[in-house]
């Protein structure tokens, strides 16, 4: 642990040294044994500071960190509680706090409490350098590259110490191109001018705020302020969201952008803010507003030389490539392409194959991941045939992509190359293919669930279309090789000369929700919506197939208190089900069937019980929870044997779980319930499972 949390703070080289004043002379012996690594003769005296001065948080907070450093992180909380309860606003406390939880591994926990820390401690305190360098290096782990900047510039001013270092890194990391961060996510964003013909009292707030007095937080509360007197105010409005992603507040700092650029009629500074936006949405609380993530299995190694072996055969396949091992570490990396398809004839022309995953083996566990899930999963599976003995159960997550992986989904090898001019120029083909032929017309959360064809021809959605192009060819240019042309893109979506969009006044929510195009759905914000409009709003955007669209109304609807005479919401959990379950996010569904079913107890008295526990087992299906899917299955056909359609249901889940045994029982159970009522169209139903439950039994 002491090597772990060596911090040199104030120059003094001790570890979480700083202290208040009035008692540093005291606490001078007890350092200097602490330094010494003389702990009972440190923790006697230290405890001797306590009892002289009772009132004081100081020694409390000092004796947490000897104990902590001690390996005794149990007594170095309960010390540090005893602190807070002498003083709620314990700078150092907060700090030392967000080392603990650092330790426990949740960076979140210790962003919030370094942050905290910053927000308490005097501008000119010496260990400021040392919390926000702490709270750069979390961003960073984060994902949050604008906020890790603004916290190490920061640190900057706030010591002297180490500070051409600190330049030299600056520079490095932000003021240098590099293949790690593109240029939107390195930069040195600035405010945003206030209009010359704002009043004086406006001017004389502004002032204060252009000058950086303040803290972070303070300057949030003061933006806020400003559009809450003038919601008119673009350049307000981006001031507050770009101090929100200073402060790693990506989700808010989204929120701000889309307000500014309602008012901006510059359609250049426009879409320079949501080229910001992009880079804020790859932060890792952005997950479920993100067109790009990453997919994840880890897998325990039982046996690792059969897999080490199988890993190598593929290698001398041409399947896996890339390969670079790391002898003194252990570890294996490559990537994992996907099978060539089969074809009936022999074609000697290569094949363009898409990774499948991306491999890392360390001997005791196996990662994969990649962009596409579905490409993940059947790479899972094809390994899990070969080496599955000797492997555990897997483990799934999502984490944000890299800025490289943006352009992952476009990506796709030759397959056998004949040399690397040829790599580079199919490559390149596949690239312009993908981009022109497929993402022109695909859905993208970015837009509201609106693809770019249809978003180009809107006034607030084009600034949108032409920072999101840019974005993805800034991350383009980290990899060095891909030679397509992005402007392409802005040329067929006829965005690349643009007059600026003229200003016009807030627009009230539509009085005919169900004549408008996706990209227009898109820009209704939801709570300017009655319920009747808002009802309208999904079903609009249901029958355009914008499904995501769809499920964001349907979230504000059950978000809202039952309606009065329509109390069965069914349809909205539902599509969120549907939603949740088709992006594979499992959890999520099980989530909103639970809510839903909660939800119909408390203002439909039930009469949707079957419903959500039919969706129930099906969920339970997807997560592979065969054996739960099967007793909500049964339960469901005990308590509604008249409920054909359940059964139906019930047994077509337990197939496409391969689960043969199980699907007869159920659609012979139907059956039979199907001949009592004399049910001629359901008995030929159950049949024909029947038929296709024996051949996967």
């Amino acid at each position: 642990m002491q090597d772990q949390y060596s911090l040199c703070l104030c120059g003094s080289g001790k570890k979480f040294k700083w202290c208040c004043q009035p008692i540093h002379e005291e606490l001078e012996q007890f350092f200097g044994l602490r330094e010494a690594q003389q702990f009972d003769a440190a923790l006697a005296k230290v405890d001797s500071v306590i009892a002289q001065h009772p009132t004081l948080a100081e020694p409390l907070g000092q004796k947490a960190a000897l104990l902590f450093e001690n390996d005794r992180p149990e007594d170095a909380e309960k010390t540090l509680d005893e602190a807070f309860k002498i003083n709620p606003d314990y700078a150092f406390g907060y700090f030392l706090r967000g080392n603990f939880r650092l330790y426990e591994n949740e960076v979140a926990g210790a962003l919030i409490l370094f942050r905290k820390a910053a927000q308490l401690y005097h501008p000119d305190t010496p260990i400021l350098a040392q919390v926000y360098l702490s709270i750069f290096e979390r961003e960073l782990e984060v994902n949050h590259p604008v906020a890790a900047r603004a916290a190490l510039e920061l640190a900057l001013k706030n010591t002297t110490e180490g500070a051409d270092d600190l330049r030299k890194g600056l520079r490095e990391l932000f003021d240098t191109a590099n293949n790690q961060l593109p240029e939107c996510a390195r930069k040195r964003y600035e405010y945003r001018p206030l209009a010359a013909n704002a009043p004086a009292a406006r001017k004389a707030a502004w002032k204060i705020l252009e000058q950086g007095l303040g803290r972070l937080a303070d300057v949030v509360l003061a933006f806020q302020f400003l559009v809450q007197q003038d919601d008119k105010d673009a350049a307000a409005w981006y001031n507050l969201g770009l101090t929100h992603a200073w402060l790693g507040h990506n989700l808010l700092a989204i929120q701000a952008i889309e307000s500014y650029l309602l008012l901006e009629p510059d359609v250049e500074k426009a879409a320079q803010a949501w080229t910001l936006v992009e880079v804020l949405r790859l932060g890792v609380e952005a997950l479920d507003q993100s067109d790009y993530l990453n997919h994840s299995y880890l897998i325990p190694v039982k046996q690792p030389q059969p897999l080490a072996d199988h890993l190598i055969q593929l290698s001398q396949n041409g399947q896996l490539i890339g390969i670079q091992v790391d002898q003194e570490r252990g570890t294996l990396v490559g990537t994992l392409l996907e099978a060539p398809p089969v074809s009936l004839v022999e074609s000697t022309e290569p094949k363009m194959l898409r990774p499948a995953a991306h491999v890392l083996f360390t001997g005791s566990m196996l990662r994969l991941w990649n962009f596409s899930r579905e490409l993940l999963d059947q790479a899972l599976k094809s390994l899990r045939e070969k080496i599955g003995p000797w492997t555990g159960e897997p483990f799934f997550s999502r984490f944000p992509a890299k800025f490289v992986d943006v352009l992952s989904e476009a990506i796709a090898y030759p397959k056998p190359a004949i040399s690397q001019e040829d790599v580079r120029q199919r490559t390149t083909a596949y690239i312009q293919k993908f981009y022109e032929e497929k993402w022109l017309h695909k859905p993208l959360k970015s837009l509201g669930g609106v693809p770019p064809t249809d978003a180009a021809g809107h006034p607030q959605l084009r600034k949108k279309v032409i920072g999101l192009v840019r974005f993805i060819e800034q991350c383009a240019g980290l990899t060095g090789t891909i030679a397509f042309d992005f402007g392409r893109l802005l040329t067929r979506l006829r965005l690349d000369d643009l007059p600026p969009t003229p200003a016009a006044e807030e627009p009230a929510a539509p009085v005919d929700v169900t004549a408008l195009s996706a990209a227009d759905l898109a820009q209704l914000p939801a709570e300017s919506l009655d319920d009747a409009q808002l009802e309208s709003a999904f079903q609009t955007a249901k029958k355009l197939d914008a499904h995501e669209l769809a499920a964001g109304f349907a979230k504000a609807l059950v978000e809202r208190p039952a309606v009065p005479g329509r109390p069965d919401r069914y349809v909205w959990f539902n599509h969120l089900i549907n939603m949740s379950a088709s992006a594979k996010n499992f959890d999520s569904a099980m989530d909103w069937v639970n809510q839903g079913e909660s939800d119909d107890c408390s203002h439909n008295e039930g009469r949707r019980r079957n419903d959500y526990e039919l969706r129930r087992g099906q969920v339970h299906v997807k997560r592979g929870e065969v054996d739960q899917a099967f007793d909500v299955f049964q339960r469901l056909a005990q308590r509604s044997p008249g409920e054909l359609k359940f059964q139906v249901s019930a047994a077509e889940a337990m197939l496409s779980a391969n689960q043969g045994a199980r699907a007869n029982a159920l659609a012979q159970a139907g059956l039979d319930e199907a001949k009592k009522q004399n049910h001629r169209d359901f008995e030929g139903v159950f049949k024909e499972l029947l038929e296709a439950a024996k051949s996967r039994s």
